[in-house]
């Protein structure tokens, strides 16, 4: 399923009988396990962390300063969760995280 369709998708999923087993298939599994796990490029222990810094309204400076790394790297950290979550920005990145479960 696509991340920014999910939600909807399985709304539509739920009000069809299930007449295959593929559609009780997506179902189930749309319910069970970690969202990290069924990203294509899962984001790593250090991103989930950044992530959850972002969501708390960190800045990029306070989470280098907390995680004893550079601003640059902080940067890039951001810039590969952006890309792994599809997300335009932080806000959206902090969005996806929360309806993924990731947060």
């Amino acid at each position: 399923m696509f991340l920014n369709e999910g939600r909807p998708l399985l709304y539509l999923l739920n009000q069809i009988t299930p007449r295959s087993s593929y559609i009780a298939h997506l179902l189930a599994q749309s319910e069970e396990g970690s969202v990290n796990e069924s990203l294509v490029d899962p984001l790593t222990e250090r991103e989930l962390e950044i992530l959850h810094l972002v969501a708390q309204g960190a800045t990029n400076r306070d989470i280098a300063e907390q995680l004893v790394i550079s601003l640059g790297t902080v940067k890039g950290h951001l810039n590969h969760i952006l890309s792994k979550l599809d997300a335009q920005n932080r806000t959206e990145a902090v969005a996806l995280g929360r309806e993924l479960r990731l947060l």
